[in-house]
């Protein structure tokens, strides 16, 4: 099923084109060139065909964050950032939304080549990657805390 995967990729909303990869060998092709700029970047992935699930990135130079979304999920208001195996002690702020200030939180954020390879599962395999751990995001809720995490308020509630 891998190689019949269409990936679709935009950047910094829609003042970009989409960028379409139509067979697996495309794909590194395709995060590559998205992930070329040094200023401040977004960048959305998706997949035809699967229209409730998309990931987001961040990144800025060297570093980037990644966001999933899977509607398909309950509760459906909810998503996960991808989690740094070996978080920095600095890190960069790298932005999910500029325009709104939204910003990744800390323990997210990843070097360039380990972000590159949660996109490139993401897009042969059309689920969410299990190379990294992910943090639950509550998405009507997104508030970093002081260790670097997202105060993740009780779905229940």
């Amino acid at each position: 099923m891998s190689d019949q995967l269409v990936v679709n990729a935009n950047h910094n909303g829609m003042a970009y084109p989409v960028v379409t990869a139509r067979h697996v060998n495309q794909t590194a092709w395709l995060v590559d060139a998205l992930l070329c700029e040094q200023g401040p970047t977004e960048t959305w992935f998706t997949i035809e065909g699967q229209p409730t699930r998309w990931m987001r990135t961040g990144y800025h130079g060297e570093y980037g964050a990644a966001l999933f979304v899977d509607e398909t999920v309950a509760p459906y208001d909810w998503s996960w950032a991808a989690l740094n195996p070996e978080p920095l002690t600095d890190p960069p702020t790298i932005y999910y939304d500029r325009d709104g200030e939204t910003i990744f939180p800390s323990a997210c954020v990843m070097p360039l080549a380990r972000l590159r390879a949660v996109i490139l599962e993401w897009v042969r395999v059309g689920q969410r990657p299990t190379s990294v751990d992910w943090m639950p995001i509550n998405a009507l809720a997104w508030e970093p805390t002081d260790d670097g995490r997202v105060h993740v308020p009780n779905p229940a509630h």
